[in-house]
Parts: C-alpha cells; structure tokens; sequence
C-alpha cells in the first residue's frame, strides 16, 4: 500500500491489525510452501518406499500428464523414469531408486486390469469344452457331495443363478465372473453355503438376494471402477504380463488349477470375496427389501470407496 501524504499507517490501522495481519499473510505463505513442497515429487520420493508413496506419485504424474507414454507401453521403466527424473532435477540415486519402484508398481497395476478386461470381455460359451469345465466345477466344487443331475435344471437357483441355465447369468461379466464364483467357492465354501442359505427366498422370503447374481454383478462393477484406476493400489504387487489371458484361455479344459493359480485373478478375487462378506454382513444386519437390492448396493460401494468421488 503506497501513502502519498505523511500521514503514518497506523492513523489507518491499528498497530494490533497490523501485526495480526502480518502474521496472517506469514502463515499463508508458509502454508503455501508447505504445500508447495507435498506436491514436489522429490518430497513424495523422500524416505522408504511404500504403497502410499506409489499412490502419491501416481496422482501428481497423472495431474502433470507425464504418464501417457508411459501408460501406453511405449517407453520402459529405467527410460520414463530417467526422463521424469531429469525434468524434475532429482539426481539423488536413492529417490531415482524409489522412482523406478513406483512405475514398476503402476505398470503391474495397469497390465493386471488389462488381463482381467481381457477374461471379462470373453463371452461365455456352451459350445466350449474350457468353459463347460469350469462351470461343472463350479458346482462339483461348492456342492461336491451333491450329484448334479443335469447340466440345465433348477438346481442352479439353489446357488443363486436366475433361471435353469446360469450360462445366461454370465452375460454381463463374461468368463471373469464365472472363474471368481469358481475361486470364491474353492477357497471358502463355507462363506457360499452361508450366504445361499441366510439370504434364500424360503427363509427370508422379503429380504433375500440370489448369491450367483449378485457375485457376477459385483465383478462388474468392481472391474470397472479398477479400470477407472480407483483400485490401483489393490494391483500394485501383482506381476503378470499383457499376454497371459490369452494364454489362459488357450489351456485344456482340465487346467482349472491354471486359472485359480495366476496371480491377476487371486487378486481380483480376494478383494471381491473381501467386499462380498461385508455386504452380505451389512445385508443381514440392516434387512432390506429384496427389491431394495441395486440402492443398497449403490450406498454399499460409496461406503466403501469404489463409487467416483
């Protein structure tokens, strides 16, 4: 503020103000600063490195647009990272070191979602020997003291399928649905057989939901939100390459085990069965009405972080 008289600015302002608002625009710039430096990625590389600080360097790349060669395959590592590290003046090798890690973290992030968009997006096929397979194991596996007696018939509703024949129900989320029911089942049984029992129209005939269902609606909108990179962090340790759901879907129809074992889908699936037993938890305790099924789900999802911000 310029004066042009001479009279002094304390005629204006108090000195009380003035010191006030001294230390108010010191606090500002020093806040600024602060914050200035958490969005310097030399600042984020600082220290031990950590999922956290892969999320944090994921954001501030993605914001500076300095990921697109890098998502887009084009470019290795060791050569986006060197590039990065030069734009941003950080020649410290550790903080090179902890650059290179967090790529590496985005880059197996970004492959495994590609490997299970792949899976999803083959259809499921009653002509295919590799399919049929799977879904005989689906039941052998859940039910194996059960005979299936036919291939189409109501037993399916009892695993919460919606008609006679489940090979319809997997429309909408293609063979990754069908081989994550087959994971859930082989690995907890007990949770299936839970669940298709506690939520079954006969017991709970105004507040129920078909398992099958709601598991292949859930790996719907679980892949998208990870393809929309809200589950990142989930993938950031799985290592696959771009290739492997081709060579998955080109096994013998007696490789389950194959499809069970890859590290894409033990991922994707634990965090599913992980969400799934906490809706069925929260389903049982609030005992809403079947029809309310899509709103529950809906606020499930933004209570739990996977809707958009």
């Amino acid at each position: 503020i310029f004066f042009r008289s001479r009279m002094d600015a304390s005629a204006l302002w108090p000195q009380g103000a003035l010191l006030a608002g001294a230390a108010l625009l010191g606090a500002s710039c020093l806040a600024y600063g602060i914050y200035r430096r958490q969005r310097s990625l030399r600042f984020v590389l600082n220290g031990v490195h950590s999922a956290d600080m892969t999320t944090r360097v994921e954001e501030l790349l993605k914001a500076r647009d300095d990921l697109k060669d890098y998502e887009s395959g084009s470019k290795h590592i060791v050569d986006a990272a060197g590039e990065i590290a030069r734009a941003e003046g950080i020649a410290d090798p550790a903080l090179q070191q902890n650059l290179r890690h967090c790529l590496q973290q985005i880059r197996n992030a970004q492959t495994t979602v590609a490997v299970l968009g792949a899976i999803r997006n083959v259809h499921y096929d009653g002509a295919s020997p590799l399919h049929e397979h799977l879904l005989d194991q689906l039941w052998t596996r859940t039910y194996p003291d059960v005979r299936l007696d036919a291939r189409v018939g109501e037993q399916w509703k009892d695993l919460g399928f919606q008609g006679t024949d489940p090979a319809t129900d997997f429309r909408g989320g293609g063979l990754l649905s069908l081989i994550v029911l087959l994971y859930i089942s082989d690995q907890d049984r007990a949770f299936v057989h839970k669940v298709t029992g506690e939520a079954h129209h006969v017991t709970r005939p105004d507040s129920w939901y078909p398992y099958a269902v709601a598991s292949i609606n859930f790996t719907c909108d679980v892949l998208a939100a990870a393809q929309k990179g809200r589950l990142n962090r989930v993938f950031y340790g799985v290592s696959c390459d771009a290739k492997d759901a081709e060579q998955l879907l080109s096994k013998s129809p007696s490789a389950v085990h194959v499809f069970l074992e890859h590290p894409a889908v033990i991922t994707f699936a634990k965090h599913q069965l992980q969400m799934f037993r906490q809706f069925h938890q929260r389903w049982m305790a609030e005992k809403p009405h079947t029809m309310e099924f899509n709103q529950f789900k809906k606020k499930f999802y933004e209570d739990y972080g996977l809707a958009a911000p």
